[in-house]
C-alpha cells in the first residue's frame, strides 16, 4: 500500500502520478512514469482502481521517443488493457515544445485511455528536467553555469517564464538562468 500524500478520510479517492527521468549513456534520455488511482475504503483499505507504468526512450541529440514500454498494472475492465498498444504511437515523436497536444492527437477516440492521457500530459516535463540535469553537470564541472543563448521560446507559457518576469527576462538579456534556490550562483560571471 502506498502512503497517502493528502491525508484524506475513508471513502476518497487519490491519484498518485509521477515523472522521473536519467541518462542512460549512449545519447539516451529515460523517462519513467507512474500512475496509481486509488479509493480507501469505510475500513482503511486501499482498493487500487487504475495503475500504470511507463517508459520511454529518448535520443539526445534529436529528442526523438525511440521506444515506449507500457506496463498496465490494475484497470477496471478487461477493454482497458488494450490500450496500452496504442501508445506505440508516440514512436518518432520529439519531446519537444508541442509534443503533449501531438502525442494525445495520436491517441484520440478508442485508442485513448484517459488514464494514459494524464500520464503522458506530464511527460513533457522531461524537457525541462533534462536540460536543469544538464546544467548541473556542465556547473559541476566548470565551477559555473554555462550562458544559454537568448531565446523567448519558453516566455509566456507559465508564471515562471511570464513575460517580463526575471527568468524570461534574463532569458532574453542572453543572462542564461536567473539564479535561485536551485541555481544558487549567477549564471556568468561579471567582469
Amino acid at each position: 500500500m502506498t502512503e497517502p500524500f493528502l491525508d484524506l478520510p475513508p471513502e476518497s479517492i487519490e491519484r498518485h502520478k509521477s515523472i522521473g527521468l536519467f541518462f542512460e549513456g549512449n545519447g539516451t534520455l529515460r523517462v519513467r512514469g507512474h500512475l496509481r488511482d486509488s479509493y480507501t475504503e469505510p475500513d482503511g483499505a486501499d482498493t487500487v482502481m487504475h495503475e500504470y507504468r511507463m517508459d520511454l526512450w529518448v535520443d539526445l541529440p534529436t529528442m526523438e521517443v525511440t521506444r515506449v514500454e507500457v506496463e498496465p498494472i490494475a484497470l477496471p475492465y478487461g477493454d482497458c488493457w488494450d490500450a496500452a498498444a496504442y501508445v506505440q504511437r508516440l514512436v518518432g515523436l520529439k519531446l519537444v515544445s508541442g509534443f503533449t497536444g501531438e502525442a494525445l492527437a495520436r491517441l484520440e477516440g478508442e485508442c485513448r485511455c484517459t488514464h494514459l492521457n494524464a500520464l503522458i500530459s506530464d511527460l513533457a516535463i522531461a524537457g525541462l528536467f533534462h536540460g536543469y540535469i544538464r546544467l548541473r553537470a556542465y556547473a559541476r564541472e566548470h565551477g559555473e553555469y554555462p550562458v544559454l543563448p537568448a531565446t523567448n521560446e519558453r516566455a509566456g507559457i507559465c508564471a515562471g517564464w511570464r513575460e517580463g518576469g526575471v527568468l524570461a527576462t534574463w532569458m532574453a538579456d542572453g543572462r542564461g538562468v536567473a539564479p535561485s534556490h536551485i541555481y544558487p550562483v549567477p549564471t556568468r560571471r561579471e567582469d
